[in-house]
C-alpha cells in the first residue's frame, strides 16, 4: 500500500482522499495517526447504547438543528486535521454526499488501550484548539467517563468525572444521559 512521498512536509486533505481505501487513518496536525483494528465487543456496544440514547433525544437535537453520528465518518477540521470520533454531534446544516466539514459540538471517544494516549491527550488538545464545546472520554473497563467542557476562557478545564451511579449532563444540548443506561451491557 503506498503513501503519497512527503519529505518534511504535512499530509493534508488532498493527500487523505488518495489514501487507499482499507488505509484506516486520521490526520492530527497533518500526522498520520493509524486506526486500530476494529474494535471489541464492549466497545461497540458502549457506542450502540450511545447511539440509542441519542436517538431516543432525536427530537431534542432537531429543535436545535443538531445531528449526531458514528464512526466511520470523517469530520474535516481544516486542511490538516480529518478525524473519526466514535461519536459526535453537529449543528447547522450539513451536504448530504460529503464528509462533515465543520466542529462538532459535543465529541464522545471510546477509549481502548491502544487510543488512550490519542484520545486523552492528542485529540483532547486538537478539540480544544477547535473549540469543541464539550469532549466527553468513556473509560469501557473502569466504567467512568471524563467531561471536559469549555470555559470562558476557551479552554479546557479540569474534567469532570462520573461513574454508572451518575448522570451525565450535555451543557450545550440540555440533554442528559444516565450513565447506567450507558454502561448497560445487554446481550455482551
Amino acid at each position: 500500500m503506498a503513501l503519497p512521498a512527503k519529505a518534511q512536509t504535512k499530509y493534508t486533505y488532498q493527500d487523505y482522499l488518495q489514501f487507499p481505501e482499507d488505509f484506516r487513518c486520521e490526520l492530527i496536525e497533518g500526522e498520520i495517526y493509524m486506526m486500530t483494528p476494529s474494535p471489541f465487543v464492549k466497545h461497540q456496544a458502549l457506542v450502540r447504547n450511545l447511539a440509542g440514547i441519542f436517538y431516543r433525544e432525536r427530537e431534542k437535537l432537531r429543535a436545535k438543528g443538531c445531528d449526531f453520528f458514528v464512526a466511520p465518518l470523517d469530520v474535516v477540521l481544516d486542511e490538516h486535521n480529518v478525524v473519526q470520533p466514535d461519536l459526535f454531534i453537529v449543528c447547522g446544516p450539513l451536504e448530504e454526499h460529503s464528509h462533515i466539514f465543520q466542529v462538532p459540538l459535543v465529541i464522545f471517544e471510546v477509549l481502548s488501550k491502544n487510543t488512550a494516549f490519542k484520545d486523552i491527550e492528542i485529540k483532547r488538545k486538537l478539540y480544544e484548539r477547535f473549540q469543541v464545546k464539550e469532549y466527553i472520554l468513556i473509560f469501557p473497563d473502569l466504567e467512568i467517563v471524563q467531561h471536559y467542557t469549555l470555559t470562558e476562557n476557551s479552554t479546557y478545564g479540569e474534567p469532570k468525572i462520573y461513574n454508572w451511579e451518575n448522570t451525565l449532563k450535555l451543557h450545550s444540548l440540555e440533554i442528559e444521559i444516565p450513565l447506567k443506561e450507558l454502561f448497560e451491557r445487554g446481550s455482551t
